[in-house]
């Protein structure tokens, strides 16, 4: 690329016959002129670029002295031995294509401005989203001072006897071949000029004849674009593009580059200066100049840099010129949020004498503030308003309306909540809590009010005047009071000290809002009890409850006092003594004993009267057999499913336990067997660890407990077989179940109907025999009462089959040579069997 521009840019102006040495070598330099070098093809190779040179250039470059040389080939980046080297062949590149550059603007940024990485550089964001989005189109109008050039086309519409339309081009020459007319130079001069030189033209050659003049497809010109870009390098663009839109083809400026002092360079000179931040922040695009073929953009470093945060719309770092003041920062960074404190400003600056920096208070209400010029380096943090409304109180919990209310002098609680109608249902009427700070110290109180007195009294004593900042909670009725009690006692726990202990006090037990809650004077136990706590729970005991008080002796030792309280003679007032509270207590009320609300348990199926039974501590299965009515005459008590919920949560943790061991097991196992290549006894751990997981996931835990019920009913009260019952235990009897089930390793797991007489291999062949995986000396045989019995000598013919019994033939897992494959085989037949059990069992529910 760099060779073709130079051959194109050299012949085109200066022709390689005759071309001055030093003319071309000041081309040469100009576009290799400042630290970034210039990037317009694939490879950025000094050598490449050197070997791309014509003998004729090489040979102008060797015209000039070794020290002009020199100095040229230092700007370019080009080693002169290279170049004398260098043959008469060209290496052609492809037009717009260019070298990406590393964009470590962020890291720079958060170097020069610490503590600041969040702040974006401004303006930069316009160029991350596609590179076409304002490359102009062709369909939009052309302005009048468009300049023509070669490759731009002209519709030319005569009207005469012998009329036509055509289509005419400017060729290189500049020039439009005009049908009956010849040549008609056009090239430099703006639409409107060629537009009336044309209808000049055909009138005066053309007697009686009219023409209408507009313009066609554009000319594609090449510019180049050098410097801080994303992809420097040369692109072919439209005629109408302007700096703006090349800036967007190439992908735009990395946060290295400058966006303020962006140059259009055409025939070595200086023409304009493009500032994107009028573009970005006032829309003004009078800078923007459309391109000409061979124009350079030239982006330099980025120049001096200033932050601004916090209480700004547009906090972000910018970059200022030589003369930018405060003010002039503030509108660009979109002027103050709706929450600055313009009178609490920090200028953080770089100190001239120092590697420090120093930081300084800045009110900006002042003009000598706004008018100061800021420095490179600057970082300018504006504070907002401190997040506290004056003349104002808050409601939370149980209202309808939460939130901020507004105060004025000589409100009291029923001004903020005048009525019921405030409060959600069930709100507790007889406490409510205000959260009182000092304005001069900031202490935090609380003292309680009841509503209830309030309403009844309004501007009395009982219904307290209030102050700006108090907020009010309000609770619920028989619940627990909430976060925002328990973070208010937090807070005052924080603040106390030594000489000012945070005095409170506890509710234990069986009330009704158990709790810490503040300590008032002259709180009583009757209404700790029934005020702060809610009252006394439906289980209380009342004719014992203990009064525990904390004390600090002497000797500064921690001394406890446990007082027993008749909670009936003290809610009754029949005693007098010890009401009083102190602080530092705690009130604990105990349970009335054996007192239970979810002792109950569920009897299921062939039952006389099925359904949900409290119990008595204590009371037997017997028992609530007999209430429940006994059995149906088709209930069939050898497949009764009792199940226990205490039972199933110690499987499932046993199941657990079992999975993570295997699991574990398995990561160890797989490192070693990884380690040594042995692959066949890593797919059969593989594939009996999923077997072992599956089957557990999918089965889950039964918690049932094995009882042998007809013999229970047979003995009655009094035998050992009698289960003492706990809450939520579950008793299902199942109708009748006249068949026997074969479940596993058989060709056709089935049901089939009882016969009498018939062995464990018979009802096996009725299920078609065994399959090649089953393990034959395994069979085993779960009863209808949830009993395993194993057939290891079931051919003998020894074990009798029963209505409802179950027989597992489990999997044959084949042996393996690692002795942890042989525990998880063992623990994978388990596992397999159990599931096996599992669908037996259920199967017999379902009946």
């Amino acid at each position: 690329m760099t060779s073709r521009f130079v051959n194109d840019w050299l012949t085109h102006h200066c022709g390689i016959g005759s071309m001055r040495p030093i003319f071309a070598i000041l081309i040469l330099g100009v576009l290799y002129l400042g630290s970034t070098p210039l990037v317009m093809a694939q490879s950025n190779s000094l050598v490449e670029m050197a070997s791309a040179l014509s003998s004729d250039q090489v040979q102008a470059l060797q015209q000039l002295s070794p020290a002009e040389q020199a100095q040229l080939a230092a700007k370019a980046g080009i080693d002169l031995p290279e170049i004398n080297e260098v043959g008469s062949e060209e290496s052609p590149r492809d037009a717009g294509e260019g070298i990406q550059r590393t964009d470590t603007g962020d890291d720079f940024n958060r170097e020069f401005f610490p503590g600041s990485e969040r702040l974006p550089m401004f303006g930069y964001e316009v160029f991350s989203g596609a590179p076409s989005t304002f490359a102009p189109v062709g369909n939009i109008p052309v302005p009048s001072n468009y300049v023509l050039g070669p490759g731009d086309s002209i519709d030319l519409q005569l009207l005469r006897e012998r009329g036509g339309r055509y289509r005419l081009v400017i060729n290189r020459e500049g020039q439009l071949e005009v049908p009956d007319i010849g040549p008609v130079a056009v090239a430099g001069l703006r639409f409107i000029e060629a537009k009336a030189l044309l209808e000049q033209t055909v009138a005066t050659q053309l007697p009686g004849a009219r023409t209408n003049v507009s313009l066609g497809a554009l000319r594609s010109i090449q510019v180049f674009i050098l410097g801080e870009a994303k992809k420097a390098g040369a692109y072919t663009v439209s005629g109408l593009s302007t700096i703006s839109n090349a800036l967007l083809a190439s992908g735009g400026v990395t946060q290295l580059g400058s966006l303020r002092n962006i140059q259009l360079r055409r025939d070595g000179e200086l023409i304009t200066t493009l500032d994107l931040y009028d573009f970005l922040t006032a829309g003004d695009t009078s800078n923007d100049q459309r391109l000409l073929p061979g124009d350079v953009i030239f982006i330099p470093p980025v120049g001096p840099t200033v932050a601004i945060s916090g209480a700004v719309k547009r906090p972000a770092i910018y970059e200022v010129r030589d003369d930018t003041r405060l003010a002039d920062l503030l509108a660009m960074a979109g002027g103050f949020s709706v929450n600055a404190d313009p009178t609490r400003a920090t200028l953080n600056r770089i100190a001239e004498s120092s590697p420090l920096r120093i930081a300084s208070a800045l009110d900006l209400t002042h003009d000598k503030s706004l008018s100061a010029v800021v420095r490179n380096g600057d970082w300018i943090k504006l504070d907002g308003l401190i997040p506290v409304v004056r003349d104002q109180v808050e409601v939370v919990g149980h209202v309808f309306r939460q939130g901020i209310q507004p105060f004025s002098e000589g409100a009291r609680l029923t001004s903020v909540l005048p009525s019921p109608v405030e409060l959600k249902p069930f709100a507790d009427l007889d406490y409510v809590v205000i959260k009182r700070i000092d304005p001069t110290t900031a202490d935090i109180s609380l003292f309680s009010a009841s509503l209830r007195d309030a309403w009844r009294a309004p501007g009395t004593a009982v219904d307290p005047p209030l102050q700006s900042s108090d907020q009010i909670m309000v609770f619920e009725r028989d619940k627990p009071r909430g976060a925002a009690l328990d973070s208010a006692m937090q807070a005052v726990a924080a603040q106390s000290t030594t000489s000012r202990p945070h005095r409170f006090i506890r509710l234990m037990g069986n009330v009704k809002s158990p709790g810490t809650y503040p300590f008032e004077d002259g709180l009583t136990v009757q209404r700790a009890i029934y005020q702060l706590g809610g009252g006394l729970a439906d289980r209380s005991y009342t004719l014992e409850a203990e009064l525990i008080r904390y004390a600090v002796n002497d000797q500064q030792v921690r001394e406890r006092s446990i007082i027993p309280l008749n909670l009936n003679s003290v809610m009754t007032g029949a005693t007098v003594s010890g009401t009083l509270l102190e602080p530092f207590t705690d009130i604990f009320v105990r349970a009335i004993p054996d007192w239970s609300t979810e002792d109950i348990v569920v009897l299921e199926g062939e039952v006389l009267f099925p359904g949900t039974y409290p119990i008595a501590q204590g009371e037997t299965l017997l028992s609530v057999i007999m209430r429940a009515g006994g059995f149906r005459d088709t209930a069939f008590l050898e497949g009764a499913f009792f199940s226990r919920e205490q039972l199933r949560t110690r499987e499932l943790e046993q199941a657990r336990r079992v999975q993570a061991d295997l699991r574990r097991d398995l990561l160890a196992q797989q490192r070693e067997m990884i380690a040594s290549g042995d692959q066949e006894s890593l797919t059969q751990l593989q594939q009996l660890l999923s077997l072992s997981l599956a089957s557990a996931e999918e089965n889950p835990a039964l918690g049932r407990l094995t009882i042998d019920l007809p013999r229970l009913m047979r003995e009655g009260q009094g035998s050992e077989l009698d289960v003492v019952l706990r809450p939520n235990d579950r008793l299902f009897v199942p109708p009748q179940a006249p068949e026997v089930t074969v479940i596993g390793e058989v060709f056709a797991s089935s049901s089939h109907l009882y016969e009498g007489g018939l062995t464990a291999v018979d009802y096996v062949n009725y299920s078609g025999g065994f399959r090649d995986t089953a393990d034959q000396g395994a069979v085993y045989l779960i009863r209808a009462s949830g009993r395993a019995e194993p057939l290891t000598r079931w051919l003998s013919r020894g074990v009798r089959v029963r209505q409802g019994d179950s027989i597992i033939v489990p999997l044959k897992v084949p042996s393996v040579r690692s002795p942890l494959l042989d525990s998880l085989t063992q623990v994978t037949q388990i596992v397999y069997q159990l599931a096996v059990g599992a669908a037996a069992i259920d199967s017999l529910s379902r009946n």
